[in-house]
C-alpha cells in the first residue's frame, strides 16, 4: 500500500501562498516597508553666529557673622550693685553695664595711700637731720682712734728700745705691738666710717626706704585699678546679645557678664576652590544677594588666605560688609535705601572673575549632552551637522564655546532636540547677532 506523499500541497494551498508573497511585494505610496524607517524633514530656526566678549562669574552661599563678638568676664570678686543695660540693647564702646559694690575697694585704696604717705615722711625725717649728727660722732671716733694709735705706736717704741736693752721679755715687745696693730685697724675703720657717711653714710637705710615706698605705690595702684574695675564698661559698640547676671549676685573674677556682638562691619567666610581663588584678589566686588530681604548689596573682599584648608583643600575668602548697607536692587522703592543685615543671614554671593573677548556663546540649551560627548548642531547645505565642542564659561543661560565653532557658522537654537546628524532640515527662521551676555 502507497503512503500518502506529505510533501505534496493541495491547489488551494498553493494558491494561499502566491497571494501572501504578491502583498509582501508591494505597498501604497509613502509606507515603509518593515525594517526601513523614513525621517520626515524637520523645521529649525538657526543663529547666525558672531564674536562678542563674555565675563564669568560664580555664585557662592555664605553666612553672615559679626567681625567683632566679645564675651564681658569680671575682673573682680564682688556683689552686683546695678545692672545698667538690658538683652537686645545697643550700647557704644566705654558704655557702662554693670556696676559693683565699691566699698571694700575703696577702703583697701586708702590704706594703700596712707601707708605710702607714712614711708615718704620717714625718708624725709633721715634725710634732713641724722646725717649731720652722725657725721660729727663719726669725725669724734676718727679723733679717739687716732690719739689711741699715737699711744700705742709710742709704747711699741718705748718696749722695743727696752727689748733691745734686754731689760723686756720678748712677749712684753709682742703684746706692745699686737696693742699697735689693733689701734692702727681701728684707726682705719673709724676713717673709713667717716669717708661713708661724708658720702651719704645711710644711703642703704634710704634705699631700703625707697624699695618698700615703690612696693607701696605699686599696691596703691593695683587698688585704684581695682576700684576702677567695679564700673564694667563696654569694650565694643554692639548690641547686648546675653546678659548671664542679675543684682545682688555675687561674680568671681573670669565669670561672664554680657555677651556683646558687633553690629558694623560685618563679615562672611567662605571657602573657594583653587581654581576660583587664584582668579581672585583683595578689593575685588561682590554682590550679595539676601532673599529674606529681597535685596542686593555691594561688598568687598578685605582678605584671602594664605595656604589651603588641609581637610577641604579650600582657600579662605573674607568679605566685610558695612551695616547698615545701601542696597543696590531689591523691592521698588528699596534700592538706594539703607538695608539693616544681622549675622545669621544667608546671602547668594556673585564674584565676578573676569571677560572673555573676542569669544563664541550660545545658549545653554543648544548644547546637548549625552554619552557620546558634548556637541551642538549646525546646519550646512540644509542638513543637520553634529559639532564636537569644547566649552568654557557659564553664565546667564549662556555657554562659551571654546573650540568646535567659528564665526559665521549657522548654529541650531530651536529644535536642535528632534534632529540626529545627517538629517534634512527646514530653516523656518535665521537669526544673527552675538550670544551672549
Amino acid at each position: 500500500m502507497r503512503r500518502p506523499d506529505m510533501h505534496k500541497r493541495s491547489p488551494i494551498a498553493a494558491l494561499t501562498a502566491v497571494l501572501l508573497l504578491s502583498c509582501a511585494c508591494c505597498k501604497p505610496p509613502g509606507m515603509a516597508a518593515p525594517g526601513e524607517h523614513k525621517r520626515v524633514k524637520m523645521n529649525v530656526e538657526t543663529t547666525t553666529l558672531e564674536r562678542t566678549s563674555i565675563s564669568e562669574n560664580v555664585v557662592l552661599p555664605g553666612i553672615v557673622e559679626p567681625e567683632l563678638s566679645v564675651t564681658v568676664s569680671s575682673e573682680v570678686a564682688a556683689v552686683v550693685r546695678e545692672v545698667a543695660v538690658e538683652e537686645a540693647a545697643e550700647v557704644p564702646a566705654g558704655e557702662v553695664l554693670l556696676r559693683f559694690d565699691r566699698a571694700d575697694f575703696e577702703e583697701i585704696e586708702k590704706q594703700a595711700m596712707l601707708q605710702v604717705r607714712s614711708l615718704e615722711q620717714r625718708l624725709k625725717e633721715i634725710e634732713k637731720g641724722a646725717r649731720d649728727e652722725q657725721i660729727k660722732e663719726a669725725e669724734s671716733a676718727v679723733d679717739a682712734a687716732k690719739a689711741g694709735l699715737d699711744l700705742a705706736a709710742s709704747s711699741a717704741d718705748r718696749r722695743r728700745k727696752l727689748f733691745e736693752e734686754k731689760v723686756l721679755p720678748q712677749e712684753a715687745l709682742d703684746q706692745a705691738e699686737a696693742m699697735l696693730k689693733q689701734a692702727r685697724s681701728g684707726y682705719d675703720r673709724a676713717v673709713e666710717m667717716l669717708s661713708l657717711l661724708r658720702k651719704g653714710a645711710l644711703e642703704e637705710t634710704k634705699e631700703a626706704l625707697r624699695a618698700q615706698i615703690d612696693a607701696a605705690k605699686s599696691a596703691q595702684a593695683m587698688a585704684k585699678t581695682r576700684l576702677g574695675k567695679t564700673e564694667v564698661r563696654s569694650p565694643i559698640a554692639g548690641v547686648i546679645q546675653k546678659r548671664h547676671i542679675d543684682p545682688d549676685e555675687f561674680a568671681g573674677p573670669g565669670q561672664p557678664l554680657f555677651e556683646i556682638i558687633g553690629k558694623s562691619p560685618l563679615h562672611i567666610v567662605l571657602g573657594v576652590p583653587e581654581r576660583l581663588f587664584t582668579r581672585m584678589k583683595e578689593g575685588d566686588e561682590a554682590r550679595l544677594f539676601f532673599k529674606s530681604l529681597d535685596a542686593t548689596v555691594s561688598a568687598k573682599i578685605s582678605r584671602l588666605g594664605f595656604a589651603a584648608d588641609r581637610r577641604s583643600q579650600t582657600f579662605e575668602v573674607r568679605i566685610l560688609i558695612p551695616n547698615p548697607v545701601e542696597a543696590v536692587t531689591g523691592n521698588p522703592g528699596k534700592a538706594g535705601s539703607k538695608v539693616l543685615i544681622r549675622p545669621g543671614l544667608i546671602a547668594e554671593i556673585t564674584f565676578d572673575l573676569g571677560t572673555r573677548e573676542n569669544a563664541i556663546a550660545v545658549p545653554s540649551d543648544s548644547v546637548i549632552l549625552d554619552g557620546l560627548g558634548v556637541f551642538v548642531y549646525v546646519v550646512r547645505e540644509g542638513k543637520a551637522v553634529a559639532r564636537p565642542v569644547k566649552i568654557g564659561i557659564k553664565r546667564d543661560g549662556f555657554i562659551e564655546i571654546t573650540d568646535g565653532l567659528e564665526a559665521g557658522e549657522q548654529l541650531v537654537t530651536a529644535g536642535q532636540k528632534y534632529i540626529k546628524d545627517g538629517d534634512e532640515v527646514n530653516v523656518v527662521a535665521r537669526n544673527s547677532g552675538a550670544q551672549a551676555r
